[in-house]
């Protein structure tokens, strides 16, 4: 009889077994229930299956599936706050990129998580974790197996509390971090300039009285914002940020120069 007709589903690299951490040989019921592990000794032997393990909270066991049956589930039900916590959140800088930043307000506030060679950022869509960016030593980037697009926000609230103030729409987790800590302004991070569905769905619903899009630097950056204000409501007030001094906000923060050109959309096209 196969594992799928006893309703258990198999560990895997991805997603090891709740109990002993290993990647192999373990089984999770599907309800999330139970774990049947055989290297972890209980109470209860379960024959062939190992020892039976009652969970004290129910396992995302979406992840747990084996990555064709992974395919064909639905990504935005996966349970991305307990599958990242198998990462510690940060609390020393070492060799970060935002060594100009406290670690334990990047951990606390925007969850930024250990790795052994770099860092894991959280993305988030319609109040959930929708996925996570990785960001190594070495500054390649590469989205976590199974993401899906979203922003990068603060952990304090779901929506932002804006109070009257305009919104910041930031290109990437650096230049929103550096925002929202060396201005206090309500900051949010696109993944990337193109990435335009999620940022527009966030301001939608919490309707800011002001919308301020802040753009690298560059014709791809600009372009990107550009577009970006095309599909906003015309509801809301919008303009584009550009940094005077370096590419991004990151490298102006770092100038000690944190100033900003401000431009219509037409005013920024005239500029590409």
């Amino acid at each position: 009889m196969s594992m799928d007709n006893l309703g258990l589903c198999r560990v895997s690299k991805d997603f090891p077994c709740p109990v002993c951490g290993k990647p192999d040989w373990c089984l999770v019921s599907k309800d999330g229930l139970k774990a049947y592990c055989p290297r972890t000794p209980s109470p209860v032997l379960a024959g062939a299956l190992g020892y039976e393990h009652i969970l004290h909270r129910v396992i995302p066991v979406e992840q747990l599936l084996r990555a064709r049956l992974v395919r064909q589930a639905s990504y935005a039900d996966l349970h991305w706050d307990m599958a990242l916590e198998r990462y510690p959140i940060l609390t020393e800088q070492g060799q970060s990129p935002w060594r100009q930043i406290e670690p334990d307000w990047l951990g606390q506030v925007w969850q930024v998580r250990q790795l052994h060679n770099g860092w894991v950022m959280p993305m988030y869509l319609n109040g959930r974790i929708s996925g996570a960016q990785i960001r190594y030593g070495n500054g390649r980037k590469t989205m976590m197996k199974y993401s899906t697009s979203g922003l990068f926000l603060p952990c304090t609230d779901d929506l932002l509390a804006v109070d009257g103030r305009g919104l910041y729409v930031c290109e990437g987790f650096s230049d929103a971090v550096f925002m929202a800590r060396f201005t206090g302004h309500p900051v949010i991070g696109r993944l990337c300039c193109t990435d335009y569905a999620p940022a527009v769905g966030y301001i939608s619903a919490i309707c800011p009285p002001e919308v301020f899009i802040v753009a690298d630097k560059d014709k791809p950056g600009i372009n990107g914002a550009i577009e970006l204000v095309k599909r906003l409501p015309k509801t809301h007030p919008v303009r584009i940020l550009v940094p005077v001094h370096g590419k991004d906000v990151r490298e102006a923060v770092i100038r000690g120069k944190l100033e900003f050109y401000v431009w219509t959309k037409r005013e920024a096209h005239d500029h590409l």
